[in-house]
């Protein structure tokens, strides 16, 4: 429960921006989550790139197959989709992929998280009910998918579904939200 707590803080920290510790009293319940949140990113191993991570494990994760993206699976109107992983960000509860992805003449990054446990969708409930009206249902390529924007503070929006039992999240530089289908159409289990 304690790393499920963890996550869903994470979640909501990196979709609202954190708070000035300076602010918050020891026992300020904000403060106490915000502690979590160290503890889960003191525990990150990093690695340059994933071929890196694979080769130290054999636990899935969910990557892009920017190659798929060559082939005619593609949109002609996204037929320049390349992406090139920057690095992994290995954590107790989730594995980052971070992205410099290009569309056509866009630019922009990508974090893809693939939480490590099977109860995906147990994970996502939680995080909607202690964030209420903050995500929005949409359904994308197929797929049901809860959208939360950034605040003005962050970089990044956020789309968090369930893929098999896992918890999945991206998080989309801001204004490049129209190529989410385009990344799930490139999305692969990798171990």
């Amino acid at each position: 429960m304690k790393k499920l707590i963890g996550m869903s803080i994470l979640l909501v920290l990196g979709l609202t921006g954190c708070q000035n510790s300076a602010e918050m009293s020891a026992s300020d319940p904000d403060q106490l989550l915000q502690n979590e949140v160290i503890h889960e990113s003191l525990a990150n191993t990093e690695y340059d790139s994933i071929e890196g991570f694979l080769a130290d494990s054999d636990e899935g994760v969910f990557v892009l197959d920017s190659q798929a993206a060559d082939r005619s699976t593609a949109p002609s109107n996204t037929a320049g989709f390349s992406a090139a992983d920057t690095g992994v960000s290995v954590a107790i509860s989730y594995i980052a992929v971070t992205y410099e992805c290009e569309v056509n003449e866009d630019t922009f990054k990508l974090e893809l998280c693939t939480y490590r446990s099977n109860n995906g969708k147990q994970q996502l409930e939680e995080i909607m009910e202690s964030n209420p009206n903050l995500f929005t249902e949409e359904e994308i390529g197929g797929k049901r998918i809860y959208y939360a924007p950034g605040s003005e503070y962050d970089w990044f929006d956020c789309y968090a579904m369930v893929i098999g039992e896992k918890l999945f999240i991206m998080d989309i530089e801001k204004g490049y939200d129209e190529y989410v289908g385009v990344i799930l159409e490139n999305l692969v289990l990798q171990r």
